[in-house]
């Protein structure tokens, strides 16, 4: 595969954290996708996630995509919510194959935040922490860690395929 262009990093959950980078123009966009709140309900939940994917790589050329690893930790993640990650894995996986994405990888959460922040395996509030800080470091403005999670993804992406960029928002 050529160095791809047109960037798509997701951080898959209720809030969807994504950034999208344009290696033609040096674009960065950022920003969280709020899905709506089904409870059990799992088909409204993809719909509307389904419907906003398909609309982005199609309007936007994605030609790689990657995506935070569903996070499932044993007898503590509820199984409606284990369904609604690993569906949204799943949904991202065969919309980027009907939208022909060249490539699409999976990137685990401690690799990312280790290469993001220098540290993978600290407490959750204090690797939520260092993701916002180390996106404002870059010059980055977030909303939240969903955003920077997606920032912090596509910044591990673009680094490991050899376009690394520090474009400001």
């Amino acid at each position: 595969m050529s160095a791809p262009q047109h960037i798509l990093a997701l951080d898959l959950a209720t809030r969807t954290g994504w950034a999208c980078f344009n290696a033609y123009t040096g674009q960065l966009r950022s920003g969280v996708l709020r899905l709506p709140s089904t409870g059990n309900e799992i088909g409204p939940f993809l719909d509307a996630y389904d419907g906003w994917l398909g609309d982005f790589l199609f309007i936007n050329k994605i030609d790689a995509l990657v995506f935070e690893a569903p996070i499932l930790t044993a007898a503590r993640t509820h199984i409606v919510t284990a369904r609604k990650l690993m569906s949204l894995a799943g949904i991202t996986e065969l919309l980027a194959l009907k939208h022909k994405v060249a490539f699409v990888a999976e990137a685990h959460n401690a690799t990312v935040r280790k290469h993001f922040t220098g540290k993978g395996n600290a407490k959750s509030a204090e690797l939520k922490a260092m993701t916002m800080a180390a996106c404002r470091a870059r010059g980055w403005a977030p909303v939240d860690d969903n955003e920077a999670d997606a920032l912090a993804i596509l910044d591990y992406f673009c680094e490991r395929k050899g376009r690394p960029f520090r474009s400001q928002k």
